[in-house]
């Protein structure tokens, strides 16, 4: 798989992000909502709460950066995340070129109010989200 970091080898915290986004030509859109992940006892508390497991889908909304979608994926969980921002769409894809290539995740681009959520991964699966 790629050299996605792990959750527990992150130094997450609202600079690094900052400093992602600029790298990245990006800004965080009020007009979107977005809310990034900046907090590796967050991301730990929402896995703990997803307990993701090998095999079992997991509908990501909102994946953003993909610090959470990295760690549902170092899980063993195939995740299908829906993700509006093109720019974001484009680090993810970036950041996970194995795990596309290998179907263990799906982007989906668009506004996840836009599509068919209980037809978009195969059940059963979960919702993970930090919205």
């Amino acid at each position: 798989m790629s050299d996605a970091p792990r959750v527990r080898d992150l130094r997450l915290d609202p600079r690094y992000v900052q400093r992602r986004l600029r790298e990245a030509g990006l800004r965080p859109r009020h007009n979107l909502s977005q809310n990034f992940l900046a907090s590796v006892d967050v991301l730990e508390g929402i896995l703990l709460e997803a307990d993701p497991s090998p095999g079992r889908g997991v509908l990501e909304i909102g994946p953003g950066l993909g610090f959470l979608t990295g760690g549902l994926l170092a899980a063993g969980a195939p995740v299908t995340a829906v993700e509006l921002d093109r720019g974001l769409v484009a680090i993810l894809r970036e950041t996970f070129p194995d795990e596309l290539e290998a179907g263990a995740l799906r982007i989906v681009e668009g506004d996840a109010l836009d599509q068919d959520l209980v037809n978009l991964v195969p059940p059963p699966y979960d919702v993970v989200a930090n919205l």
